[in-house]
Formats: C-alpha cells, structure tokens, sequence
C-alpha cells in the first residue's frame, strides 16, 4: 500500500480535526490546556508515550506528511496566531511533535522517506513561522541506513530533485543551509569508498576567503591534504557561541596527526589573509513614491565560510603558540570593526577569538583579552570580555586586576629595546615613548638605516612579517596598558612589593610606563611618594630617599597630597623635561564643594552643557563607561551614563537627556544636555552621599565627566554656531566658548605658565584670568584655555580656526610634560600660528584677521 493511500485511512472525511491523527493533536493539547503550551516537552505527556511512539514505522511516516500538511496550510489560511486560540495552540503543539518524532530513529521504507522528502521540498521554506521538516536530521538517519547498501532510485531521484530545489530556489533555505545541504546530498548520491583517491573535502562559502583557503590546502603535499580536508570536515560542525568539549576533543588528535608546527603556519596564514579582505559594497535602487532611492549595503563574509572559519579559530584554543594567539587577537579587533548601516562585521568571528583567548593555556590570551577591553566598544562585547576575565581571576583565585598584570608579555624588550638578527643584519626596534616605537636596520658595518635591506625584502619575507608584527604588538600593547594603568586610579590598588617589583618596575614592556610614574610606597618608617631614576627611589627634591622594607605599592594621586607636595612635583617634571606617560602630576583634582554637600547626594557641577551625543558616546566607552545612545525609538536607553567600581561596591551615574527634535538619519538624537552626577551602592541601588565617596574616586569619576564635557560640549565646536546647531541654545555656546574655566582648563593655565618662559612665544604672550594672550604683527589674539576658541582685539571680533590634521603638529618639537591632552597643544599651536599671522597663507583664516 501506498502511503498516499495509507494516510486516507486516517482522513475518512478528509477533515485534520475529524481524523485519528486530528485526535491524537487534540489529546496532547488537552493534556497541557492553555496555561503553559509554549514550554511544554512533548516527550513527557501521555499521549506521546502511550500513543505516538507506539505508532508503526507506516503509522510515524503518514503521522509526519499529516502534521506537516495541516500546519502548513493553518499558517497559508492566514488563521488567528493569538495564545488564546485552541486551534493556533493544537498547530503549535504539532510543531512540538514533529520535531520530538525526527529526534527518534525512525526505520522507515524507501517509499515513505522519498515521500517525506518530497514533502520537505513542497513545503519547506526559510521564512520563520511555517513548519520544515528538519533536513539535516533526516538525511543523517538516510545516510546511515544505507551506508552498506546503494541508494535505491525512489530516494536517489527524490534526492536529485531536493538537491535541484536547494540550489535553485532562494526561499527554500538560508545560505548556510543551503552550503551544508548541497555538500549532505552529494555524499549521499557519490558516497567515498575505501578505495576511492584522496576525495577533497572544500572549505564552504563562495567569498575571498574561502577561495583562497581552498587554493592554500590545493597546494599542500597530498598527507598533508588528508589532514586538513579531516580538519575542515570538523569545522564545519562548528554551530552555537562556543565549542563544546567534545568538539575540541575531536580537534587535539586531529592537529597532532598533522603536526602542530604545520597547523600554525597554515592557520596563521588564513589569519593574515582575512586581515586584509576588504567589505563588498552594494547599491540597490529603488524608487517609492514617485521617490528614486539607493539603499547601500555591505557584506563581509558569507555565513558557511563564516561557521568553518569560527571553528579553525576553536581549534586554535588547543595549541600553545605566541604567535598563532596574537594573530587570533587581530582577527578580533578585525571581526569587530563597524560596518556602515551594518554594525560589527562579524561577531561570530570575534566572539570565537575572544572564546580562544580565553581557554588557551597560559596567560597569554588573556592579556590580549586586557588589551580588547580597552579598546572595544561595543556594550555586549565588553561584557562577554569581562565575563572571561572574571572567569579566569576565578579559577586561579585572584583578583581580575592581578590575572591582568600577569598576563602582560614583555614581548621580548630589555631597556626599552628588541633585537632580531638576520643573517648579517639586526633588526632594532627601539621604543622612544608610549606612542613612538621605531624599526631600524644595523648592516654588518654598523650602519643604520630606516628602511630593510633589498635581500632581506626578497630571501627572508617571513621573518620581516614577523618582525613588523612584533614593532605593532609592543606599539599597540604599551598603548593599552597606559590606557589600563590611567583606569587603574579608579581602583585605589594597592600591590605588594614582590609583584609589583616583577610585573611593573622589572618587566620589559610595563616597566616604561612605571619607570616615568610617581608610586606611593608603605615602607617600615612610613608612607613615601617616591620616583625611579637610574635604579633609584628619589623625592621630587632630586635627592635619593633611603627607603627600606618596602611592603605596598599604589599610584600616587595628587587628591591626597597637599598642595606644597602637588607643585614640587610639577616643578620636578618640568626642570627634569620628563614627559609622563599619564596625566599623574598635573592631573585634576575635584574636591567636595559647599553646593554639593549642601546637595548631599548629587552633584550639578556638570550640569546643563550640551553634548554632542555620539562623541560623547565615544569618550564614555574609551574611558570605561556604559552609555546607550537615545534615539527616535525605544531601545531601553534612559540617558544614563554608569561606570561600575566594583572594588568600592559603587555605581556612578551621570544623567542626560536629549534636546532638540531633529535626530540623524539613523534615529539617534544629535545632542542631549547634562544633569545630575551621583553615586550608588551597587549591590541595593540606594543612593550613597557624596561625604562617604572615597576621596579619590570622586576625584576620577568628577574628572572622567569634566573630560566628557571638556571634549564633546557643542561650546568647543567653532563651526557649531554658524552651521546652524540649535539656534535657541546659542548663548550656552558663547558662555561655554568663554566662559569661566573648569579644572581641567586651571590645570591647563598652570602648566602653559610654567611652560611659557620657555617657548619661543614667550616675548609676545601672557595670561590672564580665561584666556592665552597672543600679540601678533597684525592683531591680538584672546585663546580661551578650556574652549581653546579664539576673540580678536579690539572688538573681541570672533576668529574661527578649524584644525587641519594633514598640517604639520606645530607642537611636535616642544616638551609637555604629559601626554593625552589635545586641548593644550591646540592652544599651543594656536599661539605659535598667531604670533607670526603676517606669515599666514590660509585665506579662510586671513580673510577673517583683516575684516574688522
């Protein structure tokens, strides 16, 4: 009997509800009623127990035709999909069913299999609410059936015309699936026997990478080839966030049939060559409305190279290799990078390098997990950073911020340096400061030259790669842990003097940072702020400080110092011409005022400036705050910017609220204004007065949104105004522009008066209360010292001066005795322009000097 026939024994009046299959649908929702269907597990009612699985292989295979056909034609009737609805739950509990009967093995005959896949092909579809039979599953139990016997012509011409549909129509399934169905069928149709030649088994997709991937493992010896198509065949098994055990399991003897050494070169391989795919640009027009438009798209990797290449990525968490774990690093910040219209490239790719940092061996991966959360964005990736850090400060029981100092790598520095040798020449890479690392070239004579020898370029191409790649990592690196220590001062850490003495003031790479750095040091006598020079301990007096026993190490902060002890420190950076790395010295100090413990709980010191809402989103994520952006829809955004503090049990907050009616053209509002700061206990959420804050934490938390005003406030925008901005607003922005000075201005007019005698400008500048005063052949110049906006004697006309970043740094020659605030050197290269304004060529600038 047919199973066409076979079914109408179940359909006597050719009505689902009526018919014994309709019955058994109608039991099982009457079992579960209408309370909790939609988390039901079908396998523990009665009805599937006692009835369905009892059913025969005949019964089972008109069972799945019945369901699918009646829950396929209850979606095209467009009937009701409310949770109330009896019938809408019976078609929801026959999805349940469905997929409960191919978890089963099912010893179907030919006819019904090619009936069911002939059913899959009439009703499956890639559109999320109609049923599908599960196809992977059920060629798996094909497969298996007939591994020892040949595919009989009722399956195989069945399979011919999935493998036709699969590849012809676009609706039928996703690209993925499409990749993994073709490859499923065709080993079914043309399965490999024993003593068939090396069959290749290709890395999946139609994209650059894949076919470069595919070209790579061509060329390999053919041993080496069994091994990768072994390899690629397992990676493309790698579904969900993060592999599991077994996966990698699967994977160790795999790499080490094919030697681990082999594995890093070629995978290393893939790696650099993903560095370089660009994304596809593509523009669709279309018109609407009597309206043309062109929507543009991006694409980066298709979706099965994607899965195959997050499983190579896996595979690389099994083997222990410097190298291989920074290129895997790079991949990441590669995976992250934002795509217009798109958001991150590919966040299955870095979500599966961060998953390798994480779970390799050692500590390497996580340093460079410490490096990502530095310089990552995104909210949810930073999360999923901070849970593998918990997670590894977890499992060796210590504090995150330890786990972090140990898994810095000196990356191979001693004083500063890093020495390669090739044949007859050296590689030097010297680092000059934080941000300046250079790469020179001695020659056998002891010449020194910038760029690599010709040989080197053509014998030894690898070496060079990795040479280059070692001058980026310690450039990168340093660049990170300046950011990490700058955060630290947040924590009020304290070290002991054995770590601290190995993992700051000894080690190769954090020791520039730490050597260029005040540290406060509990010793048998006391407490000392004390400086390292020349191996070393001084005060800032020069003199050299006997001090002994050290027990605890911390970051000198000027919060708690008296003000006699914060300035001779500045005199000493400055007589010495030290420039330090961070803002240690001249950084900020807030201090509690009368308004705020009058205020008790919150501070308006930072209240009522106006934003621009996406830079300010920028610079709160740079310095570790959690913001989300407020736009012209409902994405749970209140306008609250926080930073946890988790080592004093605080939350800060610093609220805003968007102006303005008008957003950009993806919804966001450009501008919000500022309101309140506070502080609250993480753990009950209550409100902790500022009088109990830690002195220093207020200072950083006050100081962090100083900075995101001081940078993102419309007042530092010399075009803002005259581009239209928010007309009603207007006199914020000339009170802002300049108006009275914040901390961070103070701190910029002290430094600019130590500095001043020593500047060429000298003779032709002063300060005043606000402003840098610049008497120039022409005019003289009025430069606010918080805006950095410029007025014009003797009118106080307005002068606009928009910085161009393809000009020479007019401050690149001059000492500063920090790095990190472009404020000042705007303010100083703006004095050094003006002071010779008969000399200026820029008509945009000169236009407005002689208009008066």
């Amino acid at each position: 009997m047919g199973i066409g026939s076979f079914i109408k024994q179940f359909l006597p009046n050719n009505s689902g509800n009526d018919s014994a299959f309709g019955e058994l649908l109608k039991e099982a929702s009457d079992q579960i009623g209408q309370t909790s269907w939609w988390n039901v597990n079908v396998t523990e009612l009665a009805v599937f127990n006692d009835k369905i699985v009892r059913l025969t292989n005949k019964e089972k295979a008109a069972f799945i035709i019945y369901l699918v056909e009646h829950i396929a034609h209850y979606h095209n009737s467009h009937s009701s999909f409310s949770s109330t609805n009896v019938k809408y739950i019976r078609i929801s509990m026959g999805k349940s069913i469905l997929s409960a009967l191919f978890k089963m093995k099912l010893e179907l005959d030919d006819d019904d299999l090619a009936e069911i896949i002939h059913i899959a092909i009439r009703y499956n579809t890639k559109s999320a609410y109609p049923v599908k039979i599960p196809l992977k599953a059920f060629l798996n139990q094909i497969q298996k059936k007939y591994t020892d016997t040949p595919l009989p012509k009722t399956i195989s011409s069945a399979l011919k015309s999935l493998q036709n549909k699969v590849k012809n129509d676009a609706d039928f399934c996703t690209e993925l699936d499409k990749s993994k169905l073709t490859e499923q069928i065709g080993t079914i149709l043309n399965p490999t026997t024993p003593g068939d030649a090396l069959k290749a088994v290709l890395f999946p997709g139609d994209d650059e990478l894949t076919i470069f991937i595919n070209q790579n493992v061509a060329r390999l010896p053919n041993e080496d080839k069994a091994h990768w198509y072994a390899i690629i065949s397992l990676c493309k098994k790698a579904s969900g966030a993060k592999p599991s055990n077994k996966y990698l399991d699967e994977g160790r003897p795999l790499i080490n049939k094919l030697g681990a050494d082999q594995f890093k070169v070629v995978a290393s391989t893939w790696f650099d060559h993903f560095l370089t795919i660009k994304e596809k640009e593509r523009r669709h027009t279309f018109t609407f409305s009597n309206q043309t438009y062109t929507d543009v798209t991006y694409t980066f990797l298709s979706a099965p190279a994607t899965e195959c290449f997050k499983g190579v990525i896996w595979l690389c968490a099994t083997v222990k290799d410097t190298t291989l774990l920074q290129r895997v690093a790079l991949v990441a910040e590669r995976a992250y990078r934002k795509l217009p219209g798109h958001g991150q490239m590919s966040t299955a790719i870095g979500n599966a390098s961060l998953f390798t940092l994480y779970k390799a061996e050692g500590l390497e991966g996580i340093g460079h997990l410490s490096r990502l959360k530095v310089r990552i964005k995104l909210n949810s990736t930073l999360q999923l950073i901070e849970k593998y850090m918990v997670q590894a400060a977890t499992d060796r029981a210590i504090p995150v911020s330890v786990v972090e100092d140990l898994a810095v790598d000196d990356l191979g520095l001693i004083n500063n340096t890093r020495i390669f040798e090739i044949d007859d020449c050296k590689a030097i890479i010297q680092v000059e400061k934080v941000d300046k690392v250079s790469l020179t070239w001695q020659k056998k004579d002891g010449g020194i030259q910038k760029s690599e020898p010709a040989f080197i370029k053509e014998k030894y191409p690898a070496q060079l790669k990795e040479i280059k790649l070692a001058a980026k990592q310690i450039e990168v690196n340093l660049s990170t842990q300046r950011d990490r220590i700058d955060l630290s001062f947040k924590q009020g850490k304290n070290m002991l003097w054995e770590h601290f003495d190995k993992y700051y003031l000894q080690h190769g790479l954090i020791s520039i940072i730490s050597h260029k750095l005040i540290w406060q040091l509990t010793h048998a006598d006391g407490v000392t702020a004390a400086y390292w020079l020349n191996g070393e301990w001084i005060g800032y007096q020069q003199n050299v400080l006997a001090i002994n026993n050290i027990t605890e190490v911390c970051l000198w902060h000027p919060a708690t110092a008296t003000v006699d002890d914060v300035q001779q420190w500045r005199a000493f950076f400055i007589d010495k011409q030290i420039q330090q790395p961070i803002k240690q010295a001249f950084r900020e100090v807030y201090l509690l005022t009368d308004a705020e413990i009058n205020t008790r709980n919150y501070s308006n010191r930072m209240a009522g400036h106006i934003l621009k809402q996406h830079q300010f989103n920028s610079l709160a994520k740079v310095r570790g705050w959690q913001y989300m952006l407020q736009g012209q829809f409902d994405n749970g955004a209140d306008g609250t910017a926080t930073i946890k503090l988790p080592e004093n049990n605080l939350i800060a907050q610093y609220w805003t609220n968007v102006i303005g009616e008008e957003a950009g053209t993806s919804g966001i509002f450009n501008y919000v204004s500022t309101d309140q700061v506070r502080f609250v206990n993480m753990r009950s959420n209550e409100t902790v007065a500022l009088a109990d804050i830690p002195v220093i934490v207020f200072s950083e938390v006050m100081r962090d949104v100083d900075l995101f005003v001081g940078v993102t406030s419309v007042g530092n925008d010399p075009n803002w105004r005259d581009n239209g901005g928010l007309p009603a607003y207007n006199d914020y922005w000339t009170s802002y522009s300049f108006g009275d000075l914040t901390e961070v201005a103070k701190n910029r007019k002290e430094t600019l008066t130590r500095l001043l005698p020593r500047l060429k400008i000298a003779p032709v500048a002063s300060i005043t209360d606000k402003f840098l005063v610049i008497k120039g052949k022409k005019r003289t110049y009025k430069i606010h010292l918080g805006s950095t906006n410029i007025l014009m004697e003797p009118n106080d006309q307005y002068l606009c001066i928009v910085a161009d970043r393809s000009q020479k740094n007019l401050t690149e020659n001059i000492f500063l005795p920090f790095e990190g605030d472009g404020g000042l050197s705007m303010i100083i290269s703006k004095a050094l322009l003006l002071a010779d304004d008969d000399k200026i060529k820029d008509v945009t600038i000169t236009r407005q000097i002689n208009h008066r």
